[in-house]
């Protein structure tokens, strides 16, 4: 008996697209082999961006999309591994990377290991690992998304990290 077997297909990493008084959307693939676009993204300086270990940021360049790979974590195989995902924010100007490492799925009563908040240092276009995102700004966390906003005294506390 012969049995068949498909080859693996690699899944491909793409952003889809579409300016106002255009009919189509337009397909932006990932020029990056090693790295594929995440779904959680954020607007910093008027440009998208999509963070992993490495931070893409999606731009546009002579009226074209364009992807440019910036910023990596120091150390980056510690990141790598483990189950968990990463969240970018920007918060008052600046930019955040947060880890969140979990044992299962936290959602369903996994358990939560680690949150590591990294800053993206823009002089040498690395994250740097952060104590402290400001006693007057709190993170609120979902499984979709992240935002930044003022803590409130009785309500949110300042330079926590929310999962909700």
């Amino acid at each position: 008996m012969h049995h068949a077997s498909s080859p693996e297909v690699e899944e491909e990493s793409y952003l889809l697209y579409c300016r106002p008084g255009e009919d189509e959307w337009t397909k932006l693939v990932s020029p990056f082999n090693d790295i594929h676009l995440s779904a959680f993204m954020c607007n910093y300086e008027g440009k998208i961006c999509s963070a992993c270990s490495n931070l893409v940021v999606i731009d546009m360049v002579d009226g074209k999309i364009q992807l440019q790979r910036v910023g990596t974590i120091k150390d980056e195989e510690k990141y790598a591994r483990g189950s968990g995902c990463y969240h970018v924010v920007e918060s008052c100007g600046k930019l955040f990377l947060l880890w969140i490492e979990e044992l299962g799925c936290f959602g369903n009563d996994g358990l939560l290991t680690a949150i590591d908040v990294f800053c993206l240092d823009l002089e040498l276009m690395s994250w740097e690992r952060v104590e402290s995102i400001g006693s007057d700004r709190t993170f609120l966390i979902s499984e979709n998304y992240t935002f930044s906003c003022p803590s409130i005294e009785g309500v949110l506390q300042g330079n926590c990290v929310y999962l909700v």
